[in-house]
């Protein structure tokens, strides 16, 4: 197998479907436009990290190929800079693009 799938939103569970199938469901309460709603799917490794805001504690996940995990981590290192959007799940980091959380 080797490949998951990611959406936005709260991991809810996982289920084996078959031999080499799972089942992976998300849940986001709030309302997204479908230009930021994104899925992926390939053999990624996580790296999970909670980032405190203005809005409080907020769990992130980051998602990469093994060989690339530890520059991504690196890159987003500026992450308590951001100003995270409770509306729309968006991270602005001053001289970067906004990302998702």
């Amino acid at each position: 197998m080797g490949r998951k799938g990611y959406a936005i939103g709260d991991f809810i569970s996982e289920t084996s479907v078959g031999q080499d199938s799972v089942w992976r469901h998300y849940r986001m309460e709030q309302l997204l436009p479908t230009y930021l709603t994104n899925v992926a799917v390939s053999n990624y490794v996580a790296h999970r990290d909670t980032h405190t805001g203005v809005f409080g504690k907020i769990p992130i996940e980051l998602l990469a190929k093994p060989d690339d995990i530890g520059e991504m981590i690196t890159g987003f290192s500026r992450l308590g800079d951001a100003r995270m959007s409770s509306n729309t799940g968006m991270a602005h980091i001053p001289g970067r693009v906004s990302v998702m959380s």
